[in-house]
């Protein structure tokens, strides 16, 4: 898979597919800039946040349906 900064990708993450950004290519790793919800937002309804992760290349997907399929 030959990826880029900017690209959109899927990782899977507690059996769930995430979607994310390519941030920053280093060797056999990549790191992934994603937005996720606040579960405890308090008054505010739909507050989002900015996570980043660090993966081996192995554990990113393409595709949302080839990272699913990767879930047994």
């Amino acid at each position: 898979m030959l990826m880029k900064v900017g690209d959109t990708v899927y990782f899977v993450e507690n059996r769930s597919v995430r979607e994310a950004e390519v941030f920053k290519l280093a060797g056999d790793f990549v790191t992934l800039r994603f937005q996720y919800r606040d579960p405890n937002p308090g008054p505010r309804k739909d507050v989002y946040h900015n996570g980043g992760l660090r993966l081996r290349k192995s554990r990113i997907f393409e595709s949302k349906e080839e990272a699913e399929r990767s879930i047994k």
